[in-house]
């Protein structure tokens, strides 16, 4: 039997989000705006992402014990929060 944790339910519960987010704007009207909508959202979760992988890298630098699920799980955390909050936020900005 597989048992799961809080992290792994987690990024499960975000990854289901983010393709419900997904599955329900794929009907949108894709124009200058959404493309607008979309690099920006990909720059922001790229800088984020960025910054995560060095922090974990330095954590892992200085701290080589640290079990790699919490890594694993602060990097899946930043992609798919930045991604489904900015999308909405430059959404509603717009």
């Amino acid at each position: 039997m597989i048992t799961l944790n809080w992290m792994q339910i987690c990024i499960i519960i975000c990854t289901a989000i983010y393709l419900v987010i997904e599955f329900l704007n794929r009907n949108e009207i894709k124009d200058e705006r959404y493309q607008m909508i979309e690099l920006k959202t990909q720059a922001l979760v790229s800088k984020l992402t960025a910054a995560a992988l060095v922090l974990i890298s330095l954590v892992y630098i200085f701290y080589p014990d640290t079990e790699g699920l919490y890594l694993l799980f602060f990097l899946a955390m930043t992609f798919l929060s930045t991604e489904i909050l900015a999308k909405q936020y430059y959404k509603q900005k717009l």
